[in-house]
């Protein structure tokens, strides 16, 4: 489930590796009460409390003979007192082994899922400016919250089953072949259920699908997120030129394409189940018809069908997991081109500390280009400390590109950026920001009180020192 391209998950199970062992034993432990107590006790344990007397008489267990184990008999006496205490004895180990399977998981699966989204959002807080014109933000919102929840439905909704729905269809398996092989006919009953496999092919062609339609749906989700978040933001110029009802006709038209998307995803989603019951019944069907004419008893019947029932329901997971993975590639595959996305602006191995500067400034044969559209061109230009410098040019004449670049907010593609003498490529970016002051265009205030808003400049600074400044 994580392997090749989706080993950048395996560091974030680090910490979980405890939990998710424990997982495994109470998922083994689920799957052999499962599998193997409920038809055992209505195929041996019930006729032999309230059989007919040759049924009583019966071995508990027989063994193939090439074993040399002979068979084994309960104490004279004591079968009802077993058959009473067989069942809640299998529930009860059943369903402490299932409450603790699904919760280790559970909690191991949030753990991860919580430490991809820090890996996520720490990694966007390392990416240049140029990677944030690239990706809308309501597709980036999508991504930390809504593709995160990929990670959530894999390790966490996924990974319950797939740790007990194999070890339950492992058991109900063990049992069907135990008695094919130990009774007349069996051989011919266990070959009408081959039938049973051809579901992986059904399992595999709605996978295909549901995955093509997956990406579409969280295309489009991202779409609505953009549409909101740029209406939001601009309230006063919607209203100031009547946009209202544009806007409400873009989001109207997202909306329902994501809802076609959703309505696909649900109708392959949903087919596979019935589809699974029916091939399986037909299976099935065909090995009751041979297994009677191969003069099957009735107690052999029961037991096999038993198992065959208990082993359809993780089929049916199974396959429905299988679904859910597929829908999550999508989603995963998004995290990804976030977490695996190159850092362009990164300090060196080898970058130098930087105190206090007096604030020269100089350019030297510098070229700068978004794309193909190249914004300054070998541009040399010196500007003394202390001196006030006013950029004046028409809108995309390179103005606010200029500003950006002293604090590395990119780096050009050719040429040098000094300050007092230092280039600013060999020196740490995190000292550099701390000697530049920056007034946007558009202020920003975080979600905090003024004075915490203040002192963002200086994290170290007292309540006097901020009243001080807003002074």
């Amino acid at each position: 489930m994580l392997k090749g391209r989706h080993k950048i998950y395996i560091p974030h199970l680090k910490g979980s590796r405890g939990l998710l062992a424990l997982a495994i034993f109470f998922g083994l432990l689920y799957g052999v009460s499962q599998a193997l107590g409920i038809p055992f006790l209505i195929g041996k344990v019930l006729p032999l409390a309230f059989g007919s007397a040759a049924e009583r008489a019966a071995p508990l267990l027989s063994f193939p003979q090439w074993t040399g184990w002979g068979p084994l008999f309960l104490p004279k006496g004591y079968e009802v007192l077993f058959a009473v205490a067989f069942l809640p004895i299998v529930f009860v180990v059943r369903g402490i082994a299932q409450f603790f399977a699904s919760f280790l998981i559970n909690l191991a699966g949030l753990r991860v899922v919580e430490s991809v989204r820090l890996a996520v959002f720490d990694k966007l807080q390392r990416m240049h400016l140029g990677f944030f014109g690239k990706i809308p933000t309501g597709d980036l919102m999508q991504r930390l919250t809504g593709d995160v929840q990929s990670v959530r439905l894999v390790l966490v909704d996924v990974s319950t089953d797939l740790i007990i729905q194999p070890f339950t269809l492992v058991g109900a398996l063990a049992v069907v072949l135990w008695k094919c092989f130990t009774m007349p006919g069996g051989l011919w009953f266990l070959l009408c259920l081959g039938v049973v496999p051809v579901s992986v092919f059904l399992v595999r062609a709605i996978g295909q699908a549901l995955q093509s339609r997956a990406g579409r749906a969280l295309s489009s989700s991202a779409g609505l997120n953009s549409i909101v978040v740029e209406n939001l933001q601009s309230p006063r110029e919607i209203r100031a030129y009547g946009l209202q009802q544009r806007e409400m006709e873009r989001f109207g038209l997202c909306s329902r394409e994501g809802l076609r998307m959703q309505a696909k995803l649900a109708r392959y989603d949903k087919s596979l189940s019935p589809l699974l019951e029916a091939v399986s019944a037909c299976g099935i069907a065909l090995a009751v018809w041979f297994g009677a004419g191969a003069g099957m008893q009735y107690q052999d019947l029961i037991t096999i069908i038993t198992a065959i029932y208990i082993a359809y329901d993780p089929i049916k997971k199974l396959g429905r997991m299988n679904n859910l993975i597929t829908m999550a590639e999508s989603g995963l595959s998004r995290l990804e081109e976030v977490l695996d996305a190159p850092i362009d602006v990164a300090d060196l191995p080898e970058a130098k500390p930087l105190a206090r500067v007096r604030g020269a400034i100089a350019f030297e044969g510098l070229t700068f280009a978004y794309g193909e559209e190249v914004i300054l061109n070998s541009l040399t230009l010196q500007i003394p400390a202390g001196q006030s410098v006013a950029l004046v040019g028409p809108s995309g004449a390179g103005k606010s590109t200029f500003v950006n670049l002293v604090p590395r907010f990119f780096d050009p593609q050719q040429g040098l950026i000094k300050v007092d003498g230092l280039n600013v490529r060999e020196v740490r970016q995190a000292d550099l920001r701390a000697n530049i002051a920056l007034v946007s265009q558009e202020p920003v205030l975080f979600n905090e009180s003024i004075m915490e808003n203040i002192r963002l400049g200086r994290a170290s600074a007292t309540d006097a020192e901020v009243l001080a400044a807003a002074k």
